[in-house]
């Protein structure tokens, strides 16, 4: 985990001023995901606001997040912030994933709540956040799927 954290800010250490007032969406691992802990746990020390996905009526918003906010467990399995929590529009997106190809295609859960979130908001950086065996080969994208701008791996 620590190779993927310092690969996010080797490659953006140039525009590591973007993060100082901007939003990360991150995610709290579940199941094969990746693990976020020591990124989300940097961001925290290096003053960067977060923000955690949640599902309201079936829709993907983010809400604001802090390590140590009291949290729900969704009907989905993750946890995210309270229903009270404010609404934010992060700029960067650590996304998770399930698989990938070499296209920057990913696999989630199937429900394509993060491809209909960018195919809205095209704007913001996607960064899929992997292990190395996470990579296959002949992912079959659907036309509603968005790729993600970069995956880092590790």
């Amino acid at each position: 985990e620590r190779q993927r954290v310092a690969a996010l800010f080797d490659l953006y250490e140039d525009k590591i001023s973007l993060l100082e007032g901007a939003c990360v969406a991150i995610y709290r691992a579940m199941g094969a995901e990746a693990s976020t802990k020591l990124l989300i746990e940097t961001l925290y020390q290096k003053g960067v606001s977060m923000a955690l996905p949640s599902l309201r009526e079936g829709t993907l918003i983010f809400q604001a997040y802090t390590p140590g906010d009291d949290l729900a467990r969704s009907f989905f399995g993750p946890w995210e912030p309270l229903a009270n929590t404010p609404v934010v529009h992060p700029t960067l997106y650590i996304v998770p994933l399930l698989a990938f190809d070499n296209y920057n295609h990913r696999l989630g859960y199937g429900k394509g709540h993060y491809d209909r979130y960018f195919a809205g908001r095209p704007q913001g950086l996607k960064v899929g956040w992997a292990y190395t065996c996470q990579r296959i080969e002949g992912l079959d994208p659907e036309p509603h799927d968005v790729p993600l701008d970069i995956i880092i791996t590790g």
